[in-house]
C-alpha cells in the first residue's frame, strides 16, 4: 500500500457515518478480503456505494427472518456495491483500511 498517496487518517466511526448519512454518494474504500482463496488480499473499490444493488438483490425477506441490516450488523459486515461493475461486497468492517484514500484508524 506504499503507493496509495494517503490524505490523512480517519476513525471507522466517521467512515460509517459517512456511508450511511447519504448512501446515494460514491466512495473508494480498500479492505483486506476475509475469505476465499485471495484471503488477505487488498481489494481497492475505486466506486462505492453503501448498500445492495438494486437488480433484485433487495427482495423482501421471507417472513419472521431478520432484516439485511440487521443481519450485517450481527456479522460485523457491510453491505457494499461496486458501482463500475455492479457487483455486489460485504466487507468486514475490522477489515476495511482505507476510505476516500485516507488510512481507517480502528
Amino acid at each position: 500500500m506504499k503507493n496509495i498517496p494517503w490524505r490523512g487518517e480517519i476513525s471507522i466511526q466517521q467512515v460509517l457515518m459517512m456511508m450511511r448519512d447519504d448512501p446515494s454518494n460514491r466512495f473508494w474504500l480498500a479492505f483486506v478480503r476475509a475469505t476465499g482463496k485471495d484471503a488477505g488480499s487488498i481489494k481497492i473499490v475505486s466506486s462505492a456505494v453503501y448498500g445492495a444493488p438494486l437488480d433484485g438483490y433487495n427482495k423482501r425477506r421471507p417472513a419472521g427472518k431478520m432484516p439485511a441490516s440487521a443481519l450485517h450488523t450481527e456479522k460485523g459486515t457491510l453491505p457494499i456495491t461496486d458501482s463500475t461493475n455492479g457487483q455486489y461486497l460485504s466487507p468486514l468492517i475490522s477489515h476495511i483500511i482505507g476510505f476516500n484514500l485516507y488510512k481507517v484508524k480502528h
